[in-house]
C-alpha cells in the first residue's frame, strides 16, 4: 500500500457482473428481483445487429434482491482490497487526472449479453483512448479478470481491435493488443470452455 507509482490496473468482471440500465427509462434491469418490461436482447446470427436499449452501468459490488435475503458481496471485496491494501484509487475512464497513470484502477463495465469479440474490441479502443487522455502512449496496464472477463482480456491481447476473419479463414493471433497490456491475472476463467455455463 505504501509503494507509489504502481502500474494501473483494469478490473474486468465476469458474466452478470455489470449492471444493465435501460437507457431510455433509467431502470436498473440487472441486478433486479423483478422482471422488467424490457423484452430482452434480440438474437440473430448477425451478432452485431443484436441491439436493445440496455447499456452497461457499473460493476456489481453487492447484491440484495429481497429484504429477507442477506446481502451478497460480488466484487466489493476485490475493489476494497485494491483500495485498502494495495493503495489504489478508482479512476474515471472519461476524465482521468494527470496522475491516473499510476496507483489507479479502472473498471471495464460491459454488456455481458453481447459477443465477447465485440466487448474485447471495445476494451482495446477504451485503453487506446485512455492512454491518449493520459498522454502516455507507452503505458501498459495490468488486468485482473474474472470468469468471462478473462476471455475478453485474452482476445484483446491476442487480436487487439481486429474482428474474427470471415468464413473458414484460419485465425492467427497477432498479439497487437499486447501493446496495451503488461500482465493478465485470470481468476476462474473457462479458457477451455464450460459446458456447464453454456447449459445454465
Amino acid at each position: 500500500r505504501t509503494r507509489s507509482g504502481k502500474r494501473p490496473v483494469i478490473v474486468i468482471p465476469g458474466i452478470l457482473g455489470t449492471e444493465l440500465i435501460n437507457s431510455k427509462t433509467g431502470e436498473t434491469v440487472w441486478p433486479s428481483a423483478f422482471r422488467t418490461s424490457q423484452e430482452g436482447l434480440p438474437i440473430s446470427p448477425n451478432l452485431s445487429a443484436n441491439r436493445d436499449d440496455l447499456v452497461p452501468g457499473k460493476i456489481v459490488e453487492t447484491l440484495k434482491l429481497a429484504k429477507v435475503l442477506p446481502e451478497v458481496y460480488v466484487y466489493r471485496d476485490l475493489l476494497e482490497a485494491l483500495r485498502r491494501y494495495a493503495g489504489y484509487r478508482q479512476g474515471d475512464w472519461e476524465n482521468p487526472s494527470t496522475d491516473d497513470d499510476r496507483d489507479t484502477f479502472y473498471v471495464f463495465a460491459y454488456d455481458w449479453r453481447r459477443d465477447n469479440v465485440e466487448n474485447a474490441r471495445v476494451l482495446v479502443r477504451r485503453l487506446q483512448r485512455l492512454k491518449d487522455k493520459l498522454k502516455r502512449r507507452d503505458l501498459k496496464f495490468n488486468i485482473v479478470a474474472h470468469s468471462m472477463g478473462g476471455l475478453i482480456a485474452r482476445y484483446a491481447a491476442m487480436y487487439g481491435d481486429a474482428d474474427l476473419p470471415a468464413g473458414d479463414t484460419p485465425i492467427q493471433p497477432t498479439w497487437s493488443g499486447a501493446a496495451h497490456i503488461n500482465k493478465i491475472v485470470m481468476i476462474g476463467v473457462p479458457n477451455e470452455g464450460s459446458a456447464d455455463a453454456f447449459a445454465t
